[in-house]
């Protein structure tokens, strides 16, 4: 389930490349100077430029955000998908996982916000696959 989680996150950030701020971030990592020839051959009629900005910006991601933590891929769907959301804002049911407009934290020790409980069941699902069945959260995880 998570690895589609994984998954799921890294198609939605490669679908959305070409929104900002993905766009943004992808075009400031290019600091390569082009040629004059490929500079004519990007303007000839035959050649589709969307689809060559794309595939550069594409290139970019894949060596920069996919390979980032699960947070940080998380947060930044969240940015692309839903720019005016408050991330750190209560508002997912611990015990169910239901998001609602507003929520009453009942337990301080696991987060609410929807960013920070995704990241604490990520990091609890390694602990069990990777850490034979022992759960230890870092102080810092919890503070998301």
């Amino acid at each position: 389930m998570w690895t589609d989680f994984d998954a799921t996150a890294d198609y939605l950030l490669i679908d959305n490349v070409t929104v900002e701020p993905l766009l943004s971030e992808s075009l400031g990592a290019l600091k390569d100077p082009i040629t004059e020839g490929e500079t004519l051959r990007l303007l000839s009629p035959t050649t589709n430029v969307a689809d060559q900005i794309r595939e550069r910006c594409e290139g970019v991601l894949r060596n920069s955000v996919l390979r980032e933590r699960h947070s940080r891929k998380v947060k930044k769907v969240f940015e692309v998908l839903a720019p005016s959301e408050n991330l750190s804002k209560p508002r997912v049911n611990i015990n169910t996982g239901a998001i609602f407009e507003r929520f009453k934290v009942q337990n301080k020790k696991i987060p609410s916000s929807a960013l920070g409980y995704a990241d604490w069941l990520y990091s609890r699902r390694n602990a069990i696959v990777h850490g034979g069945g022992n759960v230890a959260m870092l102080e810092t995880t919890l503070s998301n």
